[in-house]
């Protein structure tokens, strides 16, 4: 299953198919996207407050955003991490914007 999140040109994608439960630290479950496309996972840019590995600083509204929708972005994740098929196509966690 597949969900996207948006606010002012950024989204967060939500992917059932990128939880690994015996591998909690394989896949990307929730990427951030720039309205730039830059990436970086939901809870990275959330403690970091920077994307793209560190080379871009969100912005504080975009930022405060990311906060409101952390239990949503939980909730996702806690309810397919026993649903979830890798996806063997791709083992990176950049996808195209």
């Amino acid at each position: 299953m597949k969900k996207v999140l948006k606010f002012a040109g950024w989204r967060v994608e939500l992917d059932s198919l990128q939880i690994f439960p015996n591998d909690p630290g394989a896949g990307c479950p929730a990427l951030v996207v720039s309205p730039d496309g830059l990436t970086g996972t939901y809870w990275c840019v959330v403690d970091t407050g920077e994307i793209d590995c560190g080379t871009e600083e969100v912005p504080p509204t975009v930022q405060r955003w990311l906060s409101r929708i952390e239990d949503e972005v939980n909730e996702f994740v806690e309810i397919h991490s026993g649903n979830g098929e890798p996806d063997l196509a791709s083992e990176r966690c950049d996808y195209e914007a």
